[in-house]
């Protein structure tokens, strides 16, 4: 797959994220796991919703290298977040910031450890 493909699949699903993060959110809070422990799946899809961003962006090959990259999917990991505090019935969630800055992260590395074994 070429680095056109790579670039519209990464604004997609940016714009996709974005359209979420906004929409009203009426998904259960907390699964209860046991007594007395309660576990919140929205912070494993907020880091798995974010692997596939920081993939495509690496692999669209846009000019300006790794930090260039970087600093792109810090501002995509943290502006879908930062909107929900103008969004009245949304609230902001520092650690959802953490976990879509990790998977974003995550994903580059991926891409990068992909194309240092692949060679390309």
């Amino acid at each position: 797959m070429n680095a056109r493909f790579y670039s519209f699949t990464f604004a997609f699903w940016f714009l996709l994220i974005v359209v979420l993060s906004v929409v009203p959110d009426n998904s259960p809070d907390r699964i209860q796991v046991g007594e007395g422990f309660a576990f919140r799946l929205d912070y494993v899809l907020h880091l798995l919703i974010y692997l596939p961003l920081g993939f495509f962006q690496r692999k669209s090959n846009l000019p300006g290298g790794f930090f260039y990259t970087l600093i792109i999917l810090l501002t995509t990991a943290a502006l879908p977040e930062t909107l929900q505090l103008a969004v009245p019935y949304r609230t902001f969630n520092p650690i959802d910031l953490m976990l879509n800055i990790s998977g974003a992260v995550l994903g580059l590395l991926a891409a990068v450890t992909v194309a240092w074994k692949t060679g390309k």
